[in-house]
């Protein structure tokens, strides 16, 4: 009977980390957020955008 050792830290893998954040300030929202990569220890994806409504208000 053989018996296969199985190095278990070889296999070990971790999904990507995502975080954002919404910051409303009046009728303007800003936007924020990014993509971690564990393995290789650096950010993949980031975003920022800031909305700005495009109704016009009638005076």
């Amino acid at each position: 009977m053989t018996l296969l050792a199985t190095n278990y830290e070889t296999r070990k893998s971790y999904s990507d980390i995502a975080a954002s954040i919404d910051v409303a300030l009046g009728k303007y929202v800003i936007s924020s957020s990014a993509q971690f990569n564990p393995d290789t220890s650096k950010i993949v994806k980031k975003e920022n955008s800031l909305r700005i409504p495009l109704i016009h208000e009638n005076l």
